[in-house]
């Protein structure tokens, strides 16, 4: 929860503009929400309203999300009717100038916090598939967990999207970074425990690996059905995955 979220919420604002014409708000009816990493540069998502200005208010915020129809006192209860769509998010000149000059694949292995350990593969599968010859790239912030052999770079989320932007692939589990690939029409290959579920918060557009479970939403405690189904997706059949959709990708493919 969080970033992925407000990426998420960029689609429904993008809906919303182009059926009234106005610029859009998320609200709780008193506080107005604005996440400057995800919608400098949209248009449509006002950050300050202009005296006397008509807007369509959106409620999407922290604690009211449209894809989780309810809490129990340890998970979210999903809303199985909830598609997500491709979101919308717009890079300066400079920050499309950060990518690298030659291919590379973005591989990103980190959950943060305890509330999505049931969403975390496992460092050992992440090494192993580290070991396949391809061109990784680690990214994000410092005091991260770093894969052995594997380059990395130090960024701000805004200068990840702008690494995200420029990248043949990204490989990652289900988070804001998958969300931000739809967004920028960058491929990528996601792993899918038994947290979440790709019919809901993936993308057609994505290789989606998942073990085809029921998505139980517990974040209070260590889940067996969620560790289950992480278990049943193999280091084998993620590099399978890459080396796949990298032949089948329009983008800068591996030679």
């Amino acid at each position: 929860m969080g970033l992925g979220d407000w990426i998420m919420a960029t689609a429904q604002a993008k809906r919303e503009n182009d059926k009234h014409g106005l610029r859009c708000v998320f609200t709780n009816g008193n506080k107005h929400f604005y996440e400057p990493d995800i919608f400098k540069g949209n248009r449509r998502i006002a950050e300050n309203l202009l005296p006397g200005e008509r807007y369509v208010a959106i409620p999407d915020y922290p604690g009211c999300r449209p894809y989780i129809k309810g809490y129990g006192p340890d998970r979210f209860i999903w809303d199985e009717h909830f598609k997500a769509t491709p979101g919308e998010l717009y890079l300066t000149a400079a920050e499309k100038r950060l990518p690298l000059e030659v291919p590379y694949v973005l591989i990103e292995p980190g959950v943060k916090g305890k509330d999505q350990r049931n969403k975390d593969w496992g460092w050992e599968n992440w090494q192993q598939v580290a070991k396949a010859p391809f061109p990784f790239l680690q990214i994000g912030q410092k005091g991260n967990r770093l894969l052995d052999g594997i380059p990395f770079l130090e960024t701000s989320f805004r200068q990840a999207l702008g690494m995200l932007y420029g990248a043949s692939l990204l490989v990652t589990t289900d988070g804001a970074l998958h969300h931000a690939a739809a967004a920028l029409g960058v491929p990528a290959v996601v792993i899918w425990g038994g947290f979440t579920s790709p019919e809901n918060l993936g993308y057609d557009s994505h290789r989606n690996l998942w073990a085809g479970v029921d998505p139980c939403g517990i974040w209070k405690d260590s889940c067996q059905h969620c560790r289950d189904a992480l278990n049943a997706i193999k280091p084998a059949q993620v590099i399978d995955a890459i080396g796949e959709t990298l032949e089948r990708s329009e983008r800068h493919l591996v030679a």
